[in-house]
Formats: C-alpha cells, sequence, structure tokens
C-alpha cells in the first residue's frame, strides 16, 4: 500500500500504468487472504481470531473479484453526448454533457469519465454545474494537469459520445442532519474551487 501512494506520487508515470496496479490490488488482497488462512497454525482455529481472520477474508473476497472483473460501478454507468465545450481559462476546461438516463447529481460531486481512449480508461472530474431535469446536461471541470488531460480538447468535439460513470462524492454536509452543527471553514484552491 505504501508503495502504491509512493506511485502516485510520482508524476512522470502514466495515468495508465498507475491504473492497472491499482487493479492488481484485488489480486493482491486474494493471494494475501489465501495465504493467510492456509498458513494459520492450526491451534488458532481454536480462538476467535481464527473465525475474525475467515470473516475479514470472506468480507474482501467480493470486492476482489467484482474489482477485478471490471463489475466496480457498472450500473452507475451512463452514455453522454457532449453539447459544448468552453475553455474559460488556459489550462482549464468545461463540458457539457447530455446523459442518457442520469439520475441526478448535486454540485461538487464527480464523475469518472471515459473519453474512449482505451489506455486511459475513466478519469475522475468534479462535476461544475448542479442537475436540473429540465435542462438535461451536467459540466465535468477539468484542469489540465498530466498529459492527457492536456491533450483532451484536440480530442473532443461536439457530438462525440463519452462514457460517465456516477454521481460520487459528497460535498455539502448540511444534508447530513437536520441538527445545528457549528460552524465550518473551507478552504480551497487550485481546481477545488470548482464546488465552491
Amino acid at each position: 500500500l505504501l508503495a502504491m501512494v509512493v506511485i502516485a506520487l510520482i508524476r512522470r508515470i502514466p495515468y495508465h500504468w498507475f491504473r492497472q496496479i491499482h487493479k492488481g490490488f484485488g489480486a493482491l488482497f486474494l493471494a494475501g487472504a489465501f495465504h493467510g488462512l492456509v498458513l494459520m497454525p492450526s491451534s488458532y482455529w481454536q480462538t476467535p481470531i481464527a473465525w475474525l481472520s475467515v470473516l475479514v477474508a470472506a468480507l474482501g473476497i467480493l470486492p476482489a473479484l467484482l474489482s477485478l472483473t471490471g463489475r466496480i460501478g457498472r450500473k452507475r454507468q451512463r452514455t453522454a453526448r457532449i453539447e459544448s465545450i468552453h475553455q474559460p481559462a488556459d489550462g482549464l476546461l468545461e463540458i457539457v454533457c447530455r446523459p442518457q438516463g442520469w439520475p441526478g447529481h448535486r454540485a461538487g460531486q464527480f464523475v469518472l469519465a471515459d473519453f474512449g481512449k482505451p489506455r486511459e480508461g475513466h478519469h475522475p472530474f468534479t462535476l461544475a454545474s448542479a442537475w436540473d431535469a429540465r435542462q438535461g446536461t451536467l459540466t465535468p471541470c477539468i484542469k489540465a494537469l498530466g498529459d492527457f488531460t492536456q491533450a483532451l480538447p484536440e480530442h473532443l468535439t461536439a457530438g462525440q459520445s463519452i462514457q460517465l460513470e456516477g454521481p460520487y462524492g459528497h460535498f455539502d454536509f448540511a444534508a447530513e442532519t437536520t441538527v445545528d452543527r457549528d460552524p465550518q471553514i473551507w478552504i480551497a484552491g487550485g481546481i477545488g474551487i470548482t464546488p465552491f
């Protein structure tokens, strides 16, 4: 896990390599769970720790298999058509999309967008628009932070189909409870300002 964090911080490693390493953690978990259960001393099987280990392994096996077979998030995937593309500032891209069968979202949530480049797959992007069912569009906001996002304006056109998965995230804490909360201070910079 620590190696994964180090790899994530190395900007020279292409995203598609990082993504494949990330997917490999399902296989790593399955191997670790199998190894841990098979090599557990027989004396442990008479203790609660053994059954706790079995429970934890069982709880992790299904998500690991779902991850390895690419099924996580499949029910949240929708096809969308690009309506328009705007570049409000240098290195910033807003893509107005019209998704089919979109369940709605709140401003500040994010989607995983796949623009059809097989090596890249889905990338997370913040939604800069609140959902209005009458209008039927949403707007991911993308900052050019790497080679893929820098090249996006050259590869996208109005009318193009893309794949969206989501929405994910919970930006607004006010919806969590009706009880009065202490004042909150939120700080954002860079592309993190989008939900604000």
